[in-house]
């Protein structure tokens, strides 16, 4: 009976003695991609390969090695994570370690880096440094590239090359856009112009904004000034002053007659 018992008693034994060390046996997943050091334009679908025992996965990814500033940190059952929102420029690092159903945590994989880098550039398409806008014949309309992941666009037109004086919003709150295109909504002051076009993504992080370009604005209002004097008595200066009509601003109507304006010196002075 002894014999029996400790037969018995060695399979619970052995069980007892395995079942730790199968939990302990969790490896550490294998990063697949992106690989070490990846540059990105967007932030990226991030996987590994399946671990043995594994119920669920830990991820992580932090802005330092340490993991002192864990930006994400998600479970999940997939081999695969995509981050929620997205990454402003810089380099970031990540690890996955698999979890058992009791549950208990194998160890980490090795730290991965991945340098986040929304590099692309708009491409100023009109007007181009030759183009002078003649307003009202030859209206201002902005037109730029397409830039992969902008959800907007920051348009900046100001008088100096630097951009510190906008005409276009304000310096604080510049004009804003989903389109690639943009007509001028006013007008401006004949002379140089330049204008920039940023990026922005879902997140409002800006991207690489695009060279600065020039153009000049025109309004050709010239005058043909008359003046005629509309009494003929030496002592008495009455004009009559007219002159050429020049088109209107938006939403008026221009008058295809000269306009007239006369004026009497009741002062009665006499011509020199």
């Amino acid at each position: 009976m002894r014999r029996l018992a400790l037969l018995f008693a060695l399979p619970i034994a052995v069980l007892a003695t395995l079942a730790p060390s199968a939990q302990a046996a969790l490896t550490a997943p294998k990063l697949e991609s992106p690989g070490e050091g990846s540059a990105v334009q967007a932030s990226p679908t991030l996987t590994w390969r399946q671990v043995t025992g594994a119920a669920q996965y830990e991820f992580q990814l932090a802005a330092d090695r340490q993991f002192g500033s864990v930006q994400h940190s998600v479970k999940t059952k997939n081999t695969a994570a995509t981050l929620k929102g997205t990454l402003t420029d810089g380099t970031y690092y990540w690890r996955v370690r698999a979890i058992s159903a009791t549950p208990k945590a194998g160890r980490w994989s090795t730290v991965r880096t991945l340098e986040k880098s929304w590099s692309t550039a708009p491409q100023l398409q009109s007007p181009t440094s030759d183009f002078g806008a003649i307003w009202p014949s030859a209206p201002l309309v902005l037109n730029w590239t397409p830039v992969s992941y902008a959800t907007h666009y920051l348009v900046v037109v100001a008088t100096d090359p630097s951009l510190a004086q906008p005409v276009l919003g304000t310096a604080t709150t510049p004009k804003k856009t989903q389109g690639t295109v943009l007509a001028f909504p006013g007008t401006l002051n004949a002379g140089t112009y330049y204008w920039q076009i940023t990026p922005l993504d879902t997140d409002g992080h800006k991207g690489t904004p695009s060279a600065v370009g020039r153009f000049t604005w025109g309004w050709p209002s010239g005058l043909t000034p008359q003046a005629v004097d509309l009494n003929p008595a030496a002592e008495v200066f009455d004009p009559l002053l007219t002159w050429s009509a020049v088109t209107a601003p938006p939403h008026t109507t221009s008058r295809s007659t000269p306009r007239r304006s006369s004026h009497r010196d009741r002062r009665s002075s006499r011509r020199a």
